[in-house]
């Protein structure tokens, strides 16, 4: 492994050194090499791109490197690896998110805070969340806040204030920050970002309450029929999802954004009862639908006296399938 990476890998990235890394060590570099434009000159005559196979092989021996035997490896490995993910070209930054994902399968969380790395390849991951308006936008997306959950996890301790800096980070700058302000208009950024929702809001628990006024809207909006169009259904169906994670983490504060949450879902309910659509898609939005009702519930056991028995009463036919359990007594779980 050692040969290859020395004999195969390393030419081919020696003339562009990464300016936040020590070469010699692999070590975050306190100070870039370069100065303030030392990252423009890392750009520039890029021999790496013409070695056909080099990344192949990086990926490769990432995949296969035992975790014993990263610690001497390290300053062979973390130099192509960041260079990938820190390229301007979103396909290698998508390859270089991809190799890190594996990466963090094996490699010693103590090696990445002691060479200083984590804080590096955290920063270079959420830049990879604010790349938009491409192709390969959503998969970008996916894949890397997927890998900076996982390395939150393995570097950041458990209830420390490091942990929860980071998370809020992904959801409040890059998510909301970022994809929801610039990518509006674009429905497979939006459904993307939605998609990786629940795995956020599990990691953060009751600390994605400080995003409530901004989740809350931006979830039930896709549930609710718009003039002219309707929503796309995975869109929806992934709203939902997030939805009820974000209900179930946020337990203690729905009191406050029952009412909300119930509106959107109802409108979604009736709009998919009075379409008569059929298909699997449709049988899972009203499964995700049920679900959300029923973490309401959990959270608020006073709707189902309260608002659940209210939409008994107007209109059992048409919302007993979605508030009531098989046996009739409970709801939608």
């Amino acid at each position: 492994m050692e040969e290859l990476l020395l004999q195969h890998v390393k030419p081919g990235f020696r003339s562009n050194p990464h300016p936040s890394l020590n070469p010699e060590t692999g070590r975050k570099l306190w100070r870039p090499a370069g100065g303030p434009y030392g990252h423009l000159d890392h750009l520039e005559g890029q021999t790496w791109k013409m070695r056909p196979g080099t990344i192949t092989l990086v990926s490769w021996c990432v995949r296969h490197i035992q975790s014993s035997a990263y610690e001497k490896l390290w300053h062979l490995v973390i130099p192509p690896v960041m260079t990938l993910l820190d390229d301007f070209e979103m396909a290698y930054k998508l390859q270089g998110v991809r190799i890190v994902s594996d990466m963090l399968n094996a490699v010693p969380a103590d090696l990445l805070k002691r060479t200083g790395v984590d804080v590096l390849l955290f920063n270079s991951l959420k830049n990879c969340m604010t790349f938009l308006r491409n192709p390969e936008t959503p998969e970008l997306l996916r894949t890397s806040v997927l890998a900076a959950l996982t390395l939150v996890g393995r570097s950041a301790p458990p209830g420390s204030a490091e942990r929860f800096d980071r998370l809020c980070a992904i959801l409040g700058d890059s998510i909301i920050g970022s994809v929801w302000v610039h990518s509006s208009g674009d429905s497979d950024a939006l459904e993307a970002s939605i998609d990786v929702l629940p795995d956020i809001i599990k990691a953060l628990d009751i600390g994605a309450a400080r995003y409530l006024k901004a989740l809350i809207p931006q979830l039930v909006f896709p549930l609710q029929p718009a003039a002219g169009h309707a929503p796309p259904i995975r869109l929806q169906l992934g709203s939902l999802r997030a939805l009820a994670a974000v209900v179930q983490a946020c337990a203690p504060r729905m009191c406050d954004w029952k009412c909300t949450v119930l509106e959107g879902v109802l409108k979604c309910w009736v709009t998919l009862m009075d379409s008569a659509a059929e298909g699997d898609d449709v049988l899972q939005v009203k499964v995700a639908l049920r679900e959300v009702c029923g973490q309401l519930l959990l959270a608020c056991p006073s709707m189902q006296e309260d608002e659940y028995a209210k939409l008994l009463q107007v209109d059992s036919d048409m919302f007993g399938p979605l508030l009531q359990s098989d046996d009739g007594n409970g709801s939608g779980i």
